[in-house]
């Protein structure tokens, strides 16, 4: 649910980045599992957010 944004924008930011492919995937998704975590993780200490899920 809340992954393709993260994705999206991460990507976003490694356009401009002069790698070959693979070496970018690699740092792209070092960056994005983390930071899918840790949002989620934020996302459910939400009270309201808890209540729903």
């Amino acid at each position: 649910m809340f992954r393709t944004p993260i994705v999206v924008f991460i990507a976003v930011l490694l356009k401009d980045v002069q790698f070959a492919p693979s070496p970018k995937f690699s740092l792209a998704a070092l960056n994005i599992v983390p930071v899918c975590f840790i949002v989620a993780a934020l996302i459910r200490r939400i009270l309201v957010v808890s209540r729903v899920l």
